[in-house]
């Protein structure tokens, strides 16, 4: 399998920086996203809330079972979530 690397600018890594800053493991995220796979971030202090498709939800829970979703959603956010899927 090979790694997908692109070049990011001094703009792309200060966004990068705001993103995770909330975050207690950045380099986690980082590292995510380097392998292009999606990254569970905290909301609440740079900024207060997201919105995602279920499907990215999903596979950054690493499974659909709604338990194991919310299992995984509990473990890594500090706060509420609220899912409306039919809408999305």
């Amino acid at each position: 399998m090979s790694e997908r690397r692109t070049v990011r600018t001094g703009t792309q890594d200060a966004i990068s920086r705001w993103v995770t800053s909330s975050s207690p493991h950045p380099a986690v995220a980082h590292e995510a996203w380097y392998r292009d796979r999606p990254a569970m971030l905290r909301t609440g202090k740079p900024y207060d809330a997201v919105r995602m498709p279920l499907a990215l939800v999903r596979a950054a829970a690493g499974s659909s079972a709604p338990g194991v979703v919310a299992g995984v959603l509990a473990e890594v956010l500090d706060g509420p979530v609220i899912c409306h899927p039919g809408a999305w």
